[in-house]
């Protein structure tokens, strides 16, 4: 896929087909991650590629009790989007896989740094992502409950998670959110 079809071609996707992403494409994904530019070449990043259906499931229960607990739902204006997060708060979409992106914490590296270095190497996972045919989503909610997924997988006190990610195989038929770019001309100015 050219560069420029992989930019237009990724979108948040949250309805997955319930089929497994072979380990070569994982690989292969991370390494695209791993070549993201980092402050001082830091590299400070850490993947945790959560398959296990088990584990998944509790991190869809942190995800549901996150969602019950705000008054997220009483916001959403749009009836399709409402009616769509809902169903996806609920199951996290049927993801096979989840890969959080942490970073671990520098002495003598600033947390702006260390975080902009990862959220570089995440955007490279979803363009790699999508380069192979599979979908992510990031879901910013679970950032709101850290310690929680921290707990449950085990990591340690010194990483930071920055992305959490879902990834598949995006459901044949389903249709993305489609949501308007600003124009150039509102977000660029030339000096």
């Amino acid at each position: 896929m050219e560069f420029y079809e992989v930019i237009n071609k990724r979108h948040s996707i949250r309805e997955f087909e319930r089929k497994q992403i072979p380990k070569s494409k994982i690989l292969k994904i991370i390494k695209a991650a791993s070549k993201a530019p980092s402050g001082a070449n830091t590299q400070p990043w850490k993947f945790y590629v959560i398959q296990n259906k088990n584990k998944r499931d509790k991190i869809a229960q942190i995800l549901r009790d996150y969602y019950n607990l705000t008054s997220y739902k009483n916001r959403l204006k749009n009836h399709k989007f409402r009616e769509i997060m809902q169903n996806f708060y609920s199951n996290m979409g049927n993801a096979p896989c989840c890969i959080f992106i942490y970073y671990k914490k520098i002495k003598g590296y600033p947390d702006p740094v260390l975080n902009a270095s990862a959220t570089l190497a995440s955007e490279n996972l979803m363009l790699a992502a999508t380069a192979e045919s599979l979908g992510t989503c990031w879901i910013n909610a679970f950032a709101h409950k850290p310690k929680k997924v921290n707990k449950l997988l085990k990591i340690p006190k010194d990483e930071i998670l920055i992305a959490p990610l879902i990834i598949g195989y995006p459901k044949k038929g389903y249709e993305y959110l489609k949501r308007e770019k600003r124009n150039l001309n509102e977000i660029m100015r030339v000096i």
